[in-house]
């Protein structure tokens, strides 16, 4: 998903400012990660907030935390340079172009999570490098990512998961759109994705389809058992059984 915003985090030069709240974890070590970056491009600034919301363990969570960012940026990059070098002028991507970018970059990493991870580990000696190879594939985690352009003034959102991200814009008070008073203006709430999970009717039909002699994929909302429709990880539903 792709929309014009504004944003203000708190960039000062190429530093980003974010307040850290503690908050209690269900679990203990906690599963959930984040990163951030603010790149300098050459027509301003790309910046990244992701949040991975792990499970049975944050091996995964972590391995997205130090990798989803550098690589969805550098595949950015990959393709605004080929327009750049296609045009010859300042590269103006579709948003259509940065979606796929970012779509197909999530895939590659999890291929490289689950199938590449596996390879890896089978050809190893040691059970030691094997059992750390496999750690963030036998784990999994959801992903929430948004890149913001500050030269065009969109904000794109990629999600795997249960995740939500949510827009607060500031809505015209009755004084009008420049209202100084709080009491007249309001934040508005906008949900910018569709949470993937067996309770999605769009989730649930796809499932369907791709298991059309499994009826019990998708049971009271939940996807073997899962919330979740889709994922980072958990290989064991995705190595095949042969």
């Amino acid at each position: 998903m792709s929309l014009p915003v504004t944003l203000h985090a708190g960039i000062v030069g190429r530093e980003l400012s974010m307040p850290c709240i503690p908050v209690p974890t269900s679990n203990q070590p906690a599963e959930d990660e984040h990163s951030e970056a603010v790149l300098p491009v050459p027509s301003g600034h790309w910046s990244f907030f992701g949040l991975y919301d792990g499970h049975n363990g944050g091996d995964t969570s972590k391995w997205l935390a130090e990798n989803l960012i550098t690589a969805v940026s550098g595949a950015l990059a990959d393709l605004y340079s080929r327009l750049a070098n296609e045009s010859g002028a300042a590269p103006d991507p579709k948003p259509a172009d940065i979606e796929r970018t970012m779509k197909d970059t999530f895939n590659k990493l999890d291929q490289e999570i689950v199938y590449d991870a596996a390879r890896a580990a089978l050809a190893s000696n040691s059970p030691e490098a094997g059992a750390k190879l496999l750690a963030p594939a036998c784990a999994g985690s959801c992903a929430l990512l948004s890149f913001f352009d500050s030269h065009t003034g969109l904000l794109h959102i990629a999600l795997t998961g249960d995740s939500r991200a949510v827009l607060g814009r500031l809505e015209p008070g009755a004084d009008g759109p420049h209202a100084a008073c709080p009491t007249t203006r309001m934040y508005a709430a906008h949900a910018l994705n569709i949470e993937q999970t067996g309770a999605n009717p769009t989730e649930a039909a796809r499932l369907a389809t791709l298991h059309p002699d499994e009826p019990h994929v998708v049971q009271n909302g939940r996807v073997l058992g899962m919330g979740i429709s889709r994922a980072f990880g958990d290989a064991r539903l995705k190595w095949p059984l042969g």
